[in-house]
């Protein structure tokens, strides 16, 4: 499994940890404060991003993503834990197309009732690319889970995949349905599969190591999917185990002044 740190070019070590967090402290900027916590936004000119929340000098939040554009709509957001939401994914005609657990970047800045466009980082910890939907529909990653591969049951008809197989553009909330359970250790993790828009390569100039961004659509919204690489190709068929991350576009502005 890849880190989400990796998925951005940030993979660091304990001591190199401790040397990120005070960078990006100094060099982001300060987008606002909430009860007795200073909200830090740090940019690299990769793209990668982090939101640190201060605590006097304790560090109390920590959320690596990604400075992408907004390609879904949030509705209806109910808070699991500290930065971890459980949200519904909206259509334009604002009908949920599906759910997710989700860390919210601003969280300590959003007011009751927020939702509306947002960007979404998928920190690819365990994707893979394939060249369309034929050789995705092939392979195992297309899979339904450990679902049965013996001979095809007589009530399942000849038409249907055999076994059971995942949509070229497919998506499962892992932390939606733990959620639902009542389950309060909800971690916004998802199996998605979605097709490649458009992507690049990046060099984060903190790291200088290179990592993916692919923009993909997937059910009811376009995602940044952050990956170690390489880039994939427009056309491409890629997902797996993702990590969500959700940035609200009007929770917080980096223009408001340096920390």
């Amino acid at each position: 499994m890849t880190s989400n740190l990796e998925c951005l070019g940030l993979a660091v070590t304990r001591d190199q940890f401790a040397a990120l967090v005070k960078t990006a402290t100094h060099t982001g900027f300060r987008v606002g404060t909430t009860g007795d916590v200073n909200v830090i936004d740090w940019r690299d000119p990769s793209g990668a991003r982090l939101v640190l929340g201060w605590r006097g000098r304790e560090l109390a939040d920590f959320i690596p993503a990604f400075s992408g554009l907004p390609g879904a709509r949030i509705g209806n957001l109910q808070q699991l834990r500290d930065e971890t939401y459980l949200v519904d994914v909206l259509d334009a005609a604002g009908e949920t197309c599906t759910r997710a657990a989700v860390d919210l970047a601003e969280f300590r800045l959003i007011k009751p009732g927020a939702g509306g466009p947002a960007a979404i980082t998928a920190l690819g910890v365990d994707v893979t690319v394939h060249t369309d939907e034929a050789e995705f529909a092939a392979s195992d990653a297309s899979r339904l889970g450990n679902g049965p591969s013996g001979p095809r049951p007589g009530h399942i008809p000849a038409g249907h995949p055999w076994p059971p197989r995942m949509s070229p553009e497919s998506f499962i909330g892992y932390g939606a349905f733990a959620a639902d359970g009542g389950n309060d250790g909800a971690t916004p993790h998802a199996r998605l599969h979605g097709t490649v828009l458009h992507a690049t390569l990046r060099t984060n100039e903190y790291t200088k190591a290179t990592y993916a961004v692919a923009r993909v659509r997937t059910v009811g919204m376009e995602v940044d999917l952050c990956f170690p690489g390489p880039a994939p190709v427009p056309g491409n068929i890629i997902g797996g185990t993702v990590y969500l991350v959700a940035s609200l576009a009007t929770a917080a502005d980096p223009a408001n002044g340096r920390a």
